[in-house]
């Protein structure tokens, strides 16, 4: 239980920050802005940062701009509780241990943590800090599948191609 505003106590949405404004990140965004409206909502949308800030532009209007930060720091000054990573594997590198100083940390670019020194220091922190990692997983449909093929000796040799649409490119 948190505290609410007028110092009772009750449940409180969980209040988080986005790093990434991409397909992903205007989706989780538009989905956090909905449950505003909501009389009883489960997340409250502090901020939102992205590398490029030309993208926030063409939005105008659509995009509360309050909740745009100039640099992830600005945004880990709101006391989020939920910082979510949809950008980009060296947004993880570059800020993941600076969130955990201040909350929990939600990394949508597993694969920066393919490079074990960094996965080292943030399974480090997190202990240090109490802070929870959370990793997306799913990403690449029927992997599950194909390892439990694999295990039956089901496949014997498997080519994978990942493909961008031309306007994420």
């Amino acid at each position: 239980m948190r505290r609410n505003a007028d110092s009772t106590f009750g449940p409180q949405p969980l209040r988080i920050g986005i790093l990434g404004f991409g397909h992903l990140g205007q989706f989780l965004c538009t989905h956090f802005e909905r449950e505003r409206t909501k009389p009883t909502r489960d997340f409250d949308l502090i901020f939102i940062w992205n590398r490029s800030k030309t993208i926030f532009t063409k939005y105008g209007k659509e995009l509360n701009q309050a909740l745009v930060v100039s640099t992830v720091q600005e945004g880990l000054q709101r006391l989020p509780d939920l910082v979510v990573e949809v950008a980009h594997p060296d947004v993880i590198k570059t800020y993941a241990e600076q969130i955990l100083d201040v909350c929990d940390l939600f990394i949508g670019s597993p694969t920066a943590l393919a490079y074990a020194p960094l996965e080292a220091r943030l399974r480090k922190k997190s202990i240090e800090t109490g802070q929870t990692i959370y990793i997306a997983s799913g990403a690449f449909w029927g992997a599950e599948d194909i390892v439990k093929m694999s295990e039956r000796d089901l496949v014997r040799c498997l080519t994978i191609t990942i493909e961008l649409f031309v306007k994420n490119v």
